[in-house]
């Protein structure tokens, strides 16, 4: 198996393999650091099937670019929540390193949320919110039902 322990090797799994999910650096780095961060690499059976592998276990578990970006967000909302769960409990001598964590755990959303919304995951999301909400036009300022 190859391991992908970089946004570089990311990005060359992505195009070997003619994965038509495209990343920025930016995104590849978050993702694979948040991947790292939760305890698990990347890696591909040189067939283009990738896995998240437990780096204690060893166990890999099949899976996709989209999933995994799923689980890089979910990683980063926890560390947001935790971040402010702990911040309410904290000392005010605290409170500059938790706001300094704070604003780049929100750097690093906003990076991986723009990844989301290219996610099967997020175009499943919107094909239900339109079954649900009427379309609306606004034209002139003025909204209509369709």
């Amino acid at each position: 198996m190859g391991r992908i322990e970089t946004s570089g090797k990311l990005m060359e799994y992505l195009d070997e393999f003619d994965i038509l999910f495209p990343l920025t650096r930016a995104e590849a780095e978050q993702v694979v650091g948040y991947t790292t961060k939760s305890g698990y690499t990347l890696e591909t059976d040189g067939h283009g099937q990738l896995y998240k592998v437990d780096m204690e276990s060893g166990d890999s578990l099949e899976t996709d670019i989209d999933q995994v970006i799923d689980a890089a967000c979910e990683q980063n909302y926890k560390m947001i929540s935790d971040t402010r769960d702990y911040f309410k409990l904290s000392r005010h001598s605290e409170w500059e390193v938790l706001s300094k964590t704070l604003e780049g755990l929100k750097a690093d959303e906003k990076i991986l949320n723009a990844a989301f919304q290219r996610t099967y995951f997020q175009k499943e999301l919107r094909g239900k919110i339109q079954e649900i909400l009427p379309p609306v036009d606004i034209t002139a300022g003025r909204r209509s039902v369709r």
